[in-house]
């Protein structure tokens, strides 16, 4: 997601802005250009949050992986262990079968003591990636901002723009040139026909 929040975006908004240059009157491109910018910023912060929960679940799975490989790695030892304490029981002499009773009880108690610290480390870090995962999408409304909802949100199609108690826009004239209905005025000064560039 992250990936195509910045390549598509990165080539489509710049041609957006430069084709949206033309065409515009008063100061309505200079305002779209402003809220374009605010736009592209927010889709790169967006796509930075993308970007950091993708690093966030990348390290929670890894340390899966890890948890995983090691408690597998500890249960080979385990039997490889328990095998060796069982043999050592089945020897006759009591000291042999003693210390098979015993390699069996150290095994099985360093057995939970790993799993048990291993599980603690693994319980804290997913409880530490949840709470980044929450920060990270706490940040998400910051794009809102950018798209509103609810009573904020407006419908292009349906609004309506009550214009009748404002004047009516003309296009500045270029310069050397009158403004638009100036025939319709009786000039007294300065001369019309000496005002023509």
């Amino acid at each position: 997601m992250s990936a195509r929040l910045d390549d598509g975006v990165k080539n489509l908004m710049p041609q957006i802005l430069k084709t949206s240059e033309t065409g515009w009157i008063a100061a309505d491109q200079q305002e779209y250009a402003r809220v374009h910018a605010r736009f592209h910023g927010e889709i790169g912060a967006l796509r930075k949050m993308f970007d950091d929960i993708g690093k966030v679940l990348d390290e929670i799975a890894a340390a899966f992986r890890a948890y995983w490989v090691a408690i597998t790695v500890l249960g080979a030892a385990t039997v490889a262990a328990l095998m060796r304490a069982l043999w050592l029981k089945m020897f006759p002499a009591p000291q042999t079968r003693a210390l098979g009773m015993l390699l069996e009880q150290l095994t099985g108690a360093k057995v939970l003591t790993a799993v048990t610290i291993g599980t603690g480390v693994m319980g804290a870090l997913l409880s530490k990636g949840g709470d980044t995962l929450t920060t990270m999408a706490k940040k998400e409304r910051q794009f809102g901002y950018v798209a509103p909802t609810g009573v904020a949100a407006i419908d292009f199609q349906r609004a309506r723009l009550d214009l009748s108690h404002y004047p009516s826009f003309n296009e500045p004239p270029a310069p050397g040139k009158l403004p638009a209905g100036s025939q319709t005025f009786d000039w007294i000064a300065p001369d019309v026909s000496t005002t023509t560039p």
